[in-house]
């Protein structure tokens, strides 16, 4: 049976942990498909790191030789109006993805990991503009690190709800002969078909959903990680945070009831 119905929290010190969650469906097939992840051995090479530099928010991947990677970054609309919005790095994210699909295969799971990986990493970067408009909206834009926890844990919650409750579609649509170009196609609206690599219909068994989201988890370290844990901040006021991101969650619409003058976010996400 999928969690349909169960209400998302975002009360303060909330965590996201799929076996406190999950366990009550299943133990006994949660339990197995630990056992086929064997979570212990898979591992990132590398380490994950934030900034808050140059008028934007880097996530970036550090090798065991000190170099950085960028994985993806957001620019605040408030500090860049020009340049503002999420960019994905795809030159990075591929790699992880062929892995990790090759891992998933050998443990036994068919779904691909693909839409997974890449809504987390969009979901999490979304979240910063969130957090923008909150802060905004009663003053001044800032940034403090502790963002990272409430990007995460939007990004896990987000992720596995909206897959566990509706079948996607990435295919193109069209209005008056164009293609669609702004708002529609998931994990990130708009911009799927600039990723080959997806399917064109998306949709899950929710226990091997569970599977890919805990193999993620694991794979970025966010059991150890004390920047990106998975939890909300204690100072995150759940109300004011849930209505600011279910103003963003309405895709492409969310321009028409905000004073900021500026277009959709969905409109400013670039694979680079």
């Amino acid at each position: 049976m999928e969690p349909h119905g169960k209400r998302l929290r975002f009360s303060p010190l909330s965590t996201w942990n799929p076996y406190v969650d999950d366990m009550d469906m299943d133990p006994l097939r949660i339990g197995t498909n630990m056992t086929r992840l064997n979570r212990n051995l898979e591992r990132a090479p590398w380490s994950w790191k934030t900034s808050y530099e140059d008028s934007r928010i880097t996530e970036y991947k550090v090798l065991k030789d000190g170099k950085r990677k960028v994985i993806a970054y957001y620019i605040p609309y408030s500090l860049n109006v020009k340049e503002w919005g999420i960019y994905l790095l795809k030159d990075e994210i591929y790699p992880d993805v062929n892995y990790l699909n090759s891992l998933i295969k050998r443990k036994g799971i068919s779904a691909g990991i693909s839409p997974v990986y890449l809504s987390l990493i969009f979901l999490h970067e979304l979240t910063h503009h969130v957090i923008e408009d909150w802060r905004v909206s009663s003053g001044l834009f800032s940034y403090v690190q502790d963002d990272e926890r409430l990007c995460e844990y939007t990004a896990f919650t987000l992720t596995q709800a909206l897959f566990s409750r509706v079948h996607w579609s990435t295919s193109t649509t069209r209005s008056r002969g164009e293609k669609s170009q702004g708002v529609l196609g998931y994990p990130v609206p708009g911009i799927s078909l600039q990723f080959p690599g997806l399917p064109k219909e998306i949709h899950f068994n929710y226990y091997d959903l569970i599977s890919l989201l805990i193999t993620i988890y694991y794979y970025w370290g966010r059991d150890i990680d004390k920047i990106y844990k998975v939890q909300v901040p204690s100072w995150v006021d759940e109300e004011n945070f849930v209505k600011f991101l279910s103003q963003n969650l309405n895709v492409g619409l969310e321009e028409m009831w905000s004073g900021r003058r500026i277009s959709s976010v969905y409109r400013r996400v670039n694979v680079v």
